[in-house]
């Protein structure tokens, strides 16, 4: 079996199924059977490193383990044991930048949908790489839409899951309407999140956020508000706000892993031109990850 072209972007991989490190792609795989596989049953993070800094490692491993707390996985490694095995597949993986995921699941055994038929939970951990955002594409932001995918709510969207359907859904209608990203509404008419992303908003010199009630508590939002300079005069605020206030906004961003801060610079059929203070953010997200 010959690797793939797409296949060359996959660096390092190690699984508890097989207790394996490989570089080779082909032996990178799941079983079948896996119920993160066939059911969503599992949780998955997503972190980069830069050099030899893995950005935000701490932060996204306690999410994780949280996370598995709340849909009752047990993690196969204690987080040192996860955390030495990342810290080994970023050394294997031989490049200066890249994405690590780490995924739970709740393992192998059956097709059924019965957790308990599963034998025990699996980690399967890959490097890849991380693609970036030139300048020019970052200066000219990017389109957003409203979405009219049915968003999760409560547990479901507090947890990163591998069911992942509305969010995948979401993104392909963006893509399909010629807009780079969607997003959720909620119930009330609040703004929620991206597929991918936290999504927010500026207002003079505050950044305002939607709840993590129905949202997925962000690492680098979280992060990015830790590195407001104390004399800047910015200040963060998470509240509900509808689609009209996104649309006053001075400045609307998104902020995520792959993408740290992205000035949004239309929003529907509405044109946003002002972006000093998002590029500013990106440059704080940055210059941390260093």
């Amino acid at each position: 079996m010959q690797i793939r072209p797409y296949q060359k972007s996959y660096f390092s991989f190690f699984s508890t199924y097989d207790n394996q490190m490989t570089t080779d792609p082909r032996h990178m795989v799941v079983p079948i059977d896996d119920h993160g596989f066939h059911r969503g049953d599992g949780i998955f993070e997503a972190c980069k490193w830069i050099g030899k800094k893995i950005w935000l490692l701490d932060a996204h491993l306690a999410r994780l383990e949280k996370s598995c707390e709340k849909i009752k996985i047990s993690l196969p490694l204690s987080i040192p044991e996860t955390k030495k095995k990342i810290e080994d597949l970023v050394t294997m993986a031989g490049v200066e930048r890249g994405l690590i995921r780490v995924f739970v699941t709740r393992g192998p055994g059956s097709f059924g949908i019965s957790p308990y038929e599963s034998t025990a939970s699996q980690m399967y951990i890959i490097t890849t790489e991380l693609k970036d955002w030139t300048v020019e594409k970052v200066q000219k932001g990017v389109a957003l839409r409203k979405s009219d995918i049915i968003p999760k709510k409560g547990l479901f969207a507090q947890v990163k899951s591998l069911n992942y359907l509305p969010n995948v859904l979401m993104k392909k209608e963006a893509l399909d309407t010629g807009f780079d990203f969607s997003f959720g509404v909620g119930e009330h008419h609040e703004v929620l999140e991206s597929s991918t992303e936290n999504l927010s908003f500026i207002k003079g010199n505050q950044i305002v956020s939607p709840l993590f009630d129905s949202t997925l508590r962000g690492t680098s939002l979280i992060r990015l508000t830790e590195l407001l300079p104390k004399d800047s005069g910015m200040t963060w605020l998470q509240r509900n706000f509808t689609y009209e206030e996104l649309l006053q906004a001075d400045e609307v961003f998104l902020v995520g892993t792959t993408i740290d801060v992205l000035p949004v610079t239309r929003i529907g059929d509405q044109d946003k031109t002002e972006i000093k203070k998002t590029i500013w953010l990106r440059s704080l997200i940055q210059s941390d990850q260093l």
